[in-house]
């Protein structure tokens, strides 16, 4: 599994993501992942968010998991 931050331009404004790829040739279906609320700083505070990408991409998922309040 690939681990990488992105960041993205949203209507002028820096949004932070983070994205999780499967190893191996893709195609590789994909999804966005809403980060649960308590995290109001930075996604790498999070674990918990984190893990459930992790475990997405190891059952064969992209998946980006966007830092909602940029």
């Amino acid at each position: 599994m690939v681990y990488h931050p992105e960041t993205l331009d949203v209507q002028g404004k820096t949004m932070h993501t983070l994205v999780l790829e499967p190893e191996g040739a893709g195609p590789h279906p994909g999804l966005v992942i809403a980060q649960h609320l308590p995290v109001a700083e930075r996604l790498e505070k999070d674990p918990f968010t984190i893990d459930v990408g992790k475990r997405y991409a190891q059952a064969g998922y992209v998946c980006a998991i966007p830092f909602l309040f940029h």
